[in-house]
């Protein structure tokens, strides 16, 4: 009878077993979960409801906070080490240049170790290379005899340049481990950790100045001797000033990252690509074949949509190129635009981006209220708005030799 295969539930049970017996006989919830978990590819990072493991998803989040920390404790700073080093603009240029070219080179070389090495042998590599790097930075003027401090300094900007170039690695790592809804998320706190480590750590550069300018001034007791140099202090065998520090300070730092990496950081690799070959029987291609006219409509609209997705994707890449281009001109001529238009003090210019950043920090802290409130496509055209707000509001339309009244620039 056929009635009698039939169970309550709805499940048929034949005599053979079925290839979906695995699926049907699982009613318990907690067999489903442990299943699911034992064959899933990040078993022991994901959980039905976010992390299972945030220690790791933390250390990859100081991973890139110190790599971006190197552009952002140096940047009140590095325009008057370049000077004091006798170097002038076109350096200051070489400096950020040479930082984003390391980048750039080595980004690939770290993709293609945390496939073959996993990601904690990529991670712990770039912590090594930047630490050298921030040494090279904290003795660039130890090493300027005969007038090859800017070539030290440009060298150094190069070395951690190639130590911060994980961005790529550290997205695919919390790509990999996070569940598929709350991946944006997720995204959007590493991506506040990233910016925090450029935009909120000038403060920290601010306030070196701040305090070697006052032991400067506790120290010379109503005499100009010295006057235009940084007090020196000596910490063992080191001499820390105001422009250098910057760089011990990194230095430690990194050590501290690279043993949180080494001993808390899961050992995982990256997975690779999947391979999207399929196979299909001859009988099966002969039944899929549609007709001639159905097939060139299907093109057509193919096509088309593909057209949209390439102008789409070549759009957003060339708005990460304009957004980045505008933080390295700043960067370049940030503090002497300031020096120079505003006539406000490197601490100040280091504080007011700080605080400008904390901001930024802040909303994307708050990208899960926004996403419920905003598409993709808003947001994105309401950060270009703000781009170009920002850029207005450091043109300056008159000329100061005119008295305030002269012609537009």
């Amino acid at each position: 009878d056929d009635d009698d295969d039939d169970d309550d539930d709805g499940t048929v049970r034949t005599g053979e077993p079925s290839i979906f017996s695995h699926l049907t006989e699982m009613t318990d919830r907690t067999a489903t979960q442990r299943r699911y978990r034992a064959s899933s590819q990040c078993t022991d990072a994901v959980e039905e409801h976010g992390l299972k493991d945030p220690v790791g998803f933390l250390v990859v989040c100081a991973v890139v906070f110190v790599g971006e920390m190197s552009r952002g404790i140096t940047f009140p700073t590095l325009w008057p080490f370049v000077q004091r080093l006798g170097g002038n603009e076109v350096t200051q240029g070489y400096c950020i240049a040479s930082y984003s070219f390391g980048r750039v080179v080595v980004s690939p070389l770290f993709g293609k170790l945390s496939v073959r090495r996993g990601y904690r042998f990529s991670l712990s590599s770039a912590m090594i290379v930047l630490t050298i790097g921030s040494v090279m930075y904290s003795q660039a003027e130890s090493w300027s005899r005969g007038g090859k401090g800017a070539g030290v300094l440009i060298a150094s900007q190069t070395v951690m340049g190639v130590g911060s170039g994980t961005l790529g690695v550290t997205r695919a790592y919390v790509a990999e481990v996070t569940p598929r809804g709350m991946r944006t998320r997720y995204l959007a706190y590493l991506t506040s950790f990233i910016y925090g480590g450029f935009t909120v750590t000038p403060l920290l550069g601010a306030m070196l100045v701040y305090y070697f300018e006052r032991r400067k001034d506790e120290d010379e007791n109503g005499g100009e001797e010295g006057e235009g140099d940084a007090t020196t202090m000596k910490i063992g065998p080191f001499r820390v000033d105001e422009y250098n520090a910057p760089g011990y300070i990194l230095a430690l730092s990194c050590a501290l990252t690279l043993l949180a990496v080494r001993f808390k950081l899961t050992h995982r690799r990256r997975s690779p690509p999947p391979r999207l070959t399929k196979f299909v029987s001859s009988r099966a291609k002969r039944r899929a074949v549609p007709p001639a006219s159905v097939a060139l409509g299907r093109r057509r609209v193919l096509r088309g949509r593909m057209a949209l997705i390439d102008m789409a994707i070549w759009g957003c890449l060339l708005l990460n190129v304009v957004s980045k281009g505008c933080l390295s001109v700043y960067e370049t001529s940030g503090v002497k635009l300031a020096e120079d238009r505003f006539g406000l003090d490197s601490k100040y210019v280091g504080v007011t981006v700080s605080t400008c950043g904390t901001v930024g920090v802040a909303l994307l802290l708050c990208m899960r209220y926004i996403a419920k409130r905003l598409s993709d496509v808003q947001m994105i055209c309401g950060g270009m708005m703000l781009i170009v707000v920002g850029i207005t509001g450091v043109i300056d339309y008159t000329d100061d030799d005119d008295g305030g009244g002269g012609e537009e620039e």
